[in-house]
């Protein structure tokens, strides 16, 4: 048999034991699998990191305030569209342009105090359990309005400005009539989110010595509720506490609250019902549309009655959320609503509250927040760092996107939790498409990269053993991986560190060269130094002593018979038969795969002769 077809064939044939048994596959499919899962986890922690930073970053600097006002906005009008009206306990005395022009007075203009005052009269004939005067009067007002709103037996409150303008200073007009107490006066104010909406009322708001002053709405509704449905402020010497949520409601403590605009059943009475423009009369218009004595009670007997401006020309709107059932009141296209009807909807939240009807829409702390965001980034970044088919990485994507949106419309619509939608968005988005960039899949075999280290001498069985393990690895051979010009060592030191087996194929020529300053040298000392676990298999194709640096690893022998080479792995415990390596899976092969053994043996036995002959 030729020395050549010998070799080809030994080769050829036993393919499958040199990768499993040479290269001890199993525990090299274990390191590939380390190795890849911490690149993998590496991955996923920078691309979290990177994408949670940039969604605190946006929210920092308040780019992502715009979208979470937008998402409050969805949510609101989203849920709305299944609530029915609820019924409430509040109505409101409209004073529009109509009811001006009919007390004599131009749309832009003011009602008197007599006017005013014998509004109040009428409405407390009718036996309501709190009063609201939105209606800003100056320091100075008549004696008979000054009688009726500081009467102790009418439950009057009248609603003021207490949050200081932009100069520093609260015009005389806006700060109430002189004389009335602090539990006749409430804050009205409301305040803008950043596009000039109101989303949030206040339940106190601290004066220039942060003393709390109870709001215009908190006040109406503790009027109507009991004491026991109540809950007094935790310290009326806080400050302001913008964002907090609140527990227990109605709770000063909590001094603000997102207002709900859930649909609610609001009846309207125009002004002119109750007052005529006569300066000494009390008697309502004889308008046919007003309601009758009779109606008139039905709709304001025991219930909390605000009184207050609803035309436009008297710059007491805001733009605010229209819910179902108000849309009358609004005043423009732009969504704006009269204060006293906002008023009105903050008191019959607050009455739902207190006597258990509903809970308050709760925003979560900042922990809770960001731990949520961090929950989003981590679903964003680990499919994307996993999976490498773009259709199924796409597709798993889109899940976990609506996902996030039902996530955040249940929590809102079962537990008026706001969660925070714009960063979670953001931090998903970002970990995904990083993740999607960084993407390190687990190799296949057929890319899995060997070194293969050799003696010149070697080349033929070297070239052998490369074309068979070309087909599951990619072999790098210097002799057809250096380029011309290149320089070696730098080359080496790559190829090597890349890698993820070293072979090296020991024969005489080889361990010579081990002993000598070159190529195969270099070679086991940059393998041997490297840091990385991977597995350096020596595999010993003439009978010789191992090389020093690898003397210490178990190698593989393939110049031994059958019988021989298992007494050899047996006697010394670090060689081992490539047919023992899977005996169980080879067992029908191993005749065939001892008679190559013995042909490769009789080859480098012939070898061996032709060498001591030789001068």
């Amino acid at each position: 048999m030729a020395e050549g077809r010998s070799l080809r064939d030994f080769v050829s044939s036993r393919w499958t034991e040199l990768q499993r048994g040479v290269l001890g596959y199993s525990t090299y499919d274990r390191r590939r699998f380390s190795k890849y899962a911490r690149r993998t986890i590496g991955n996923v922690a920078l691309v979290s990191a990177i994408a949670w930073g940039t969604a605190a970053a946006l929210h920092y600097f308040s780019v992502l305030e715009p979208f979470e006002l937008l998402t409050f906005d969805t949510l609101v009008e989203w849920r709305n569209r299944t609530e029915p009206p609820r019924a409430s306990d509040v109505a409101i005395v409209t004073v529009g342009d109509e009811d001006m022009r009919a007390l004599g007075h131009e749309t832009d203009g003011e009602v008197t105090d007599d006017q005013l005052a014998c509004g109040l009269l009428t409405i407390a004939e009718q036996s309501p359990n709190a009063i609201g005067v939105d209606v800003l009067r100056g320091p100075e007002v008549s004696e008979l309005l000054g009688r009726i709103i500081t009467a102790e037996a009418l439950p009057i409150t009248v609603g003021r400005q207490c949050t200081p303008l932009a100069s520093g200073s609260i015009p005389p007009r806006k700060r109430g009539p002189v004389g009335l107490s602090d539990n006749r006066l409430g804050c009205a104010d409301f305040p803008l989110d950043q596009d000039g909406r109101v989303r949030r009322a206040l339940l106190v708001s601290p004066d220039e010595q942060l003393h709390n002053q109870t709001s215009f709405d908190l006040m109406l509704a503790k009027r109507h509720l009991p004491e026991t449905q109540y809950v007094e402020p935790v310290s009326r010497d806080e400050p302001l506490i913008l964002g907090s949520a609140i527990p227990n409601l109605p709770d000063a403590g909590g001094f603000q609250i997102f207002i709900d605009y859930l649909p609610v059943a609001i009846p309207t009475i125009p002004f002119r019902c109750l007052a005529s423009g006569a300066p000494t009369s009390c008697e309502g218009s004889p308008d046919p549309s007003c309601p009758g004595p009779a109606a008139l009670r039905r709709a304001l007997e025991d219930k909390v009655v605000l009184i207050g401006y609803t035309g436009w020309d008297k710059e007491d709107h805001f733009r605010a959320i229209i819910p179902p059932g108000l849309e009358d009141c609004r005043l423009t296209a732009f969504n704006q609503m009269p204060g006293v009807y906002l008023h009105a909807h903050v008191v019959a939240q607050l009455l739902r509250l207190g006597q258990g009807g509903s809970r308050p829409i709760m925003a979560t702390d900042s922990l809770g927040r960001w731990t949520w965001v961090a929950l989003w980034v981590l679903l964003g970044a680990v499919p994307a760092s996993l999976i490498s088919k773009q259709s199924t990485g796409v597709g798993l994507q889109i899940v976990i996107l609506l996902s996030l949106i039902g996530a955040v419309w249940y929590a809102f619509v079962s537990a008026s939790l706001l969660l925070p939608f714009s960063p979670a968005l953001v931090g998903w988005l970002t970990a995904a498409v990083l993740g999607h960039a960084r993407y390190e899949r687990l190799p296949a075999p057929g890319e899995l990269k060997l070194f293969l280290s050799y003696s010149r001498d070697d080349r033929e069985l070297a070239s052998q053993i490369e074309q068979h393990l070309a087909r599951y690895f990619r072999v790098w051979k210097d002799e057809s991986s250096l380029r011309i010009g290149t320089k070696w060592q730098k080359e080496l030191v790559k190829a090597i560190s890349e890698s993820d087996v070293f072979l090296a194929i020991v024969t005489r020529s080889y361990v010579r060269k081990c002993q000598e300053d070159g190529p195969i040298r270099f070679e086991l000392q940059t393998a041997s130094a490297d840091t990385d676990d991977r597995p350096i298999i020596p595999v010993r194709a003439e009978r010789v002593s191992l090389p020093a640096s690898l003397e210490k690893l178990q190698w593989a022998d393939l110049t031994e018979p059958e019988d021989s080479s298992k007494r050899a792995g047996a006697a010394d415990g670090r060689s081992f038969d490539l047919a023992d390596v899977s005996a169980e899976e080879f067992k029908h092969d191993s005749p065939r795969l001892a008679r190559f053994r013995r042909e490769l043996w009789e080859i480098q036995e012939r070898k061996r002769r032709l060498e001591d002959v030789q001068p």
